[in-house]
């Protein structure tokens, strides 16, 4: 009479046993891999709703690979890229064709409307930017055909985030943070009045009660990637050197909470950063 297994049966039994937890741990994972994807796509959703109706210019490049530059805000600012146009590039979360890479040199991206933020004294730009060059590169300005006169014009100038209206000619308003090349960064500028606020990975960096008023003559480009200026070669110059994962623009100030979650929607884990 058998009473028991022989080693062979025992090790074959031990294998089974092995095989099917793992996959049930695989099917566990999966799992809570979409129910966590789930939660980002609703978290995501819900931000974007709730701040949609202030949105006035939404270009996140997840068209990139397709070699456009839609706006999704429904005002349909669609970017023109002929002829200058950057690279398709991945975005902050490595996912490829989902940004664009601008070199610095001749790449932009030009917008039809020249009013997106116009003469409103209250607004926000967010941007998320990886800079391979800090000295002076250009993400979103609104340009007249008299030499210099920009308006609404963000920047990193020498590794600082940089917003100016010229004229007048007092210089602009910048933040404290200096940021490095290689890394990404969430930047934002709010305005509200005369105050100013600049956040970089949604902690506030600075802030001001300064703002200036734009006094030059009416803008005729709007351009992400570059600035206007036609003393300069070819009309552009200040290049933006590096890769720009989404530009967007609302027609109110933005609270504080809400960068946070403008942030926390563009990470990809949505663990809030720090500079």
């Amino acid at each position: 009479m058998r009473k028991g297994f022989t080693l062979i049966e025992l090790l074959v039994v031990i294998a089974i046993i092995g095989l099917l937890a793992s996959i049930v741990t695989v099917s566990l994972s999966s799992s809570q891999d979409r129910a966590k994807q789930a939660k980002i796509e609703s978290f995501a959703s819900q931000v974007h709703h709730a701040l949609a109706a202030d949105a006035v210019g939404i270009w996140d490049f997840d068209d990139a690979a397709a070699g456009t530059a839609n706006d999704t805000s429904g005002l349909k600012n669609n970017g023109v890229l002929t002829g200058h146009s950057p690279t398709a590039a991945a975005d902050r979360n490595g996912q490829a064709g989902k940004a664009y890479s601008f070199n610095g040199t001749s790449q932009y991206i030009s917008l039809p409307s020249t009013d997106i933020i116009g003469t409103r004294t209250t607004f926000t730009i967010t941007a998320w930017i990886n800079l391979d060059d800090v000295a002076g590169s250009s993400i979103y300005g609104e340009f007249g055909s008299v030499a210099g006169h920009t308006r609404n014009y963000l920047a990193i100038v020498g590794g600082n985030l940089s917003f100016d209206q010229y004229t007048p000619t007092l210089g602009p308003n910048e933040g404290n943070t200096v940021l490095q090349t290689g890394k990404w960064y969430y930047v934002a500028y709010v305005q509200n009045g005369s105050t100013w606020t600049t956040y970089i990975n949604e902690v506030l960096d600075k802030t001001g009660i300064s703002a200036e008023t734009y006094g030059g003559d009416p803008p005729d480009k709007a351009i992400i990637g570059a600035r206007a200026y036609n003393a300069q070669p070819g009309g552009l110059y200040r290049y933006f050197d590096g890769s720009i994962d989404g530009v967007r623009i609302y027609n109110r100030a933005l609270s504080s909470a809400q960068i946070q979650q403008l942030h926390a929607e563009g990470l990809s884990d949505h663990q809030l950063a720090t500079p």
